[in-house]
């Protein structure tokens, strides 16, 4: 497996391809859900956005200690408090960017002597280097997630 260092560029390709999908979204139709319990395209930039902040705390506080406990995310719920229906798409989307550019810039700063330290969660142990690559595998999976959708609300 190559060294984190190596796949920044790749973590900065996908961050670049999820942004680029989410401007191209005609504003008429971020907020369409197409089905009831279906995300709409700011719910997704909205659990997006609750990744990064979860992500940005497990990055900073796994390099200052070698295990740590956390609460799991609920993505549901969190989007469901959030009402990001109710934000200007305009905000929404940039915070996400700058959000993202800001975990890049944490990846690609990471102590490697800390990516063994350990995030326990549910009885599971993930190290910060599991976290990492998995933080942009699960912005990868929602490109496809997010083509979908916007198939889905531009079709009608």
């Amino acid at each position: 497996m190559p060294s984190l260092e190596a796949e920044i560029p790749a973590f900065a390709a996908t961050l670049s391809r999820l942004l680029a999908l989410f401007e191209s979204a005609p504003e008429s139709v971020v907020g369409v859900q197409p089905r009831p319990g279906d995300w709409s395209v700011k719910q997704i930039a909205c659990h997006l956005i609750d990744s990064a902040s979860n992500n940005h705390q497990r990055f900073t506080r796994l390099q200052r200690t070698a295990r740590l406990e956390f609460p799991p995310y609920e993505p549901e719920a969190w989007v469901a408090v959030e009402k990001p229906e109710g934000l200007a798409w305009t905000k929404l989307l940039g915070l996400l960017g700058h959000y993202n550019a800001f975990i890049l810039h944490l990846a690609r700063n990471l102590d490697p002597a800390c990516l063994g330290h350990v995030w326990v969660v549910d009885g599971q142990e993930k190290t910060l280097e599991f976290l990492v690559r998995d933080y942009y595998r699960h912005l990868d999976w929602h490109i496809t997630h997010l083509e979908k959708r916007l198939r889905e609300v531009s079709a009608g």
